[in-house]
């Protein structure tokens, strides 16, 4: 996993997946596309690193299918944090 300070102009995607090459694969046309890209492994990284610096991130690219928590359960937590953010 990498962390990043987004001070950049650039928006940035958080990707997720448990696939090597799918991580790999979706970090590179999200780059493409002009996206800083922070990779996770699992939805636990991916909470950990969204926790760390939510302002920073655009966009969630997920899998539906991990091991420690599916895509969908990540969405909906992810979703849960922009509201207790907002709210604050």
């Amino acid at each position: 996993m990498a962390y990043t300070d987004n001070s950049s102009s650039r928006p940035c995607a958080l990707v997720v997946d448990d696939d090597l090459g799918a991580r790999n694969l979706n970090s590179r046309l999200l780059s493409i596309a002009n996206y800083e890209c922070i990779v996770c492994e699992t939805a636990e990284e991916a909470l950990k690193a969204y926790e760390a610096a939510p302002e920073n991130f655009d966009l969630v690219v997920t899998d539906l299918k991990m091991p420690d928590m599916d895509g969908e359960t990540l969405a909906e937590n992810i979703h849960k944090r922009i509201r207790i953010c907002r709210l604050s």
